[in-house]
């Protein structure tokens, strides 16, 4: 476990089965270190099959002023995008380990994704705790692995079906029952599109500091978006197909779509996710 925050070792037992831990004594150090630790580990010979979980900091809040790898100016969302960039070049030396150690004959399993994205007043929220909105949970998943070709893909998923994913690819089974999906079929998928079976929609919610009761809900049944944010009362419907940047609330214009897309939230609701409004 390699991470440049001091965030998760605030957690009792974060850590158990981690051989080997690096991390910092500050909320948010430098991921030079750490990066260098994480890559010469990842490249030391062995002969048993290994696990890396490298976590960078860089991009969230508080954010520094940095001229490397480039400066896209002095404003908050400008200073969020510097810190993107700096987070991709550390990135990437650690995809270029892994590179390196594939040359030399190792089968190698790399899966890159961020945990939340981040608000700029888009929806009147800004960075993360409190919103549902695109902004901040739409967020990158790539996978790479032996057998599966580049391009892009198109089902609906979640950061959840990582849990079944990477067990998948290792050849191993799921140890408890879960909502996870195993993304193999839809990498594979010569078309990019969903297996035939697969999901029709996704449910999330934020709560601050994962602490109580949600404070909005979301259901994504694509192209449809339904969300309901318990501090305002406030149902939002959006067409993300035609309104990607969710600028256009449908939810009074089509009322029957709403109450359509109401009634399945609330029945996700119903189901054990969370209670009532």
């Amino acid at each position: 476990a390699f991470t440049n925050t001091s965030y998760f070792s605030g957690t009792p037992g974060f850590y158990q089965g981690f051989e080997v831990v690096q991390d910092e004594a500050l909320f948010k150090d430098d991921a030079a270190p750490i990066v260098q630790g994480a890559a010469e580990w990842i490249e030391r010979p062995r002969d048993q099959p290994f696990f890396a979980w490298v976590h960078l900091i860089d991009a969230h809040a508080p954010y520094g002023e940095h001229a490397w790898p480039q400066n896209f100016g002095r404003s908050e969302s400008d200073r969020y995008d510097a810190e993107l960039a700096r987070a991709d070049a550390f990135a990437a030396r650690v995809l270029d380990a892994a590179d390196r150690l594939e040359r030399r004959g190792t089968r190698v399993l790399v899966v890159v994704f961020s945990d939340h994205g981040e608000g700029f007043d888009e929806h009147g929220s800004r960075y993360h705790f409190y919103d549902v909105h695109e902004e901040s949970i739409r967020v990158p998943l790539l996978v790479r692995a032996p057998g599966i070709a580049p391009g892009e893909r198109h089902a609906l998923t979640a950061l959840f079906d990582l849990y079944a994913t990477v067990l998948n690819l290792a050849g191993r089974p799921m140890y408890a029952e879960s909502p996870s999906r195993s993304l193999v079929p839809v990498l594979l998928s010569r078309h990019g599109g969903a297996p035939p079976d697969w999901r029709e929609e996704v449910y999330a919610d934020v709560a601050e500091y994962g602490g109580g009761a949600p404070t909005s809900r979301a259901l994504i049944a694509p192209p449809w978006k339904i969300a309901f944010d318990a501090s305002r009362s406030v149902w939002e419907m959006y067409n993300l197909a035609l309104d990607p940047g969710e600028q256009r609330n449908l939810y009074d214009e089509d009322p029957a779509r709403a109450r359509e897309l109401r009634a399945r939230l609330l029945d996700d609701l119903s189901r054990g996710r969370t209670t009532g409004f």
